[in-house]
């Protein structure tokens, strides 16, 4: 199954600590750019985890 996902779920299971259990859900995990732009906007731990993420693919 491919996800698509939109900011508020990516922050807030990041602030959860389960961006990597809820990513395994998914056979793909798809996050368009503005939504990359948007988390990136500002400098914090949800910000570097999808850097980390992103880096990885």
């Amino acid at each position: 199954m491919i996800a698509v996902m939109n900011s508020s779920p990516w922050i807030f299971l990041s602030k959860l600590g389960m961006t990597v259990p809820a990513l395994r859900l998914f056979d793909q995990v798809v996050i368009p750019s503005s939504v990359k732009d948007e988390v990136a906007s500002k400098q914090d731990d949800t910000s570097d985890t999808l850097e980390k993420l992103s880096a990885q693919t």
